[in-house]
């Protein structure tokens, strides 16, 4: 994890998440920003495991998705 000064109030998070559907052999990863206001990296990685992508298949195709945790943790330089 990047240094994170003692003053940060935001912190910028890169979840990944992975997505395979009913049928097909290839996965998909997607790596999404996320921008969580917290004191501590802490704080942050247990508000950031609060995260879940919602998505509602419009057929009968299974659609799994499963966290695969944080690839990093960082505050935001600039103020918000």
């Amino acid at each position: 994890m990047a240094y994170i000064p003692k003053d940060a109030e935001w912190l910028l998070a890169q979840h990944v998440e992975e997505i395979r559907v009913q049928g097909r052999k290839r996965n998909v990863v997607h790596i999404n920003y996320v921008l969580i206001e917290a004191k501590t990296p802490e704080d942050a990685y247990r508000k950031a495991k609060l995260v879940r992508s919602v998505m509602a298949p419009a057929t009968s195709i299974r659609i799994r998705q499963r966290s695969e945790g944080f690839k990093t943790i960082n505050s935001a330089n600039s103020p918000i």
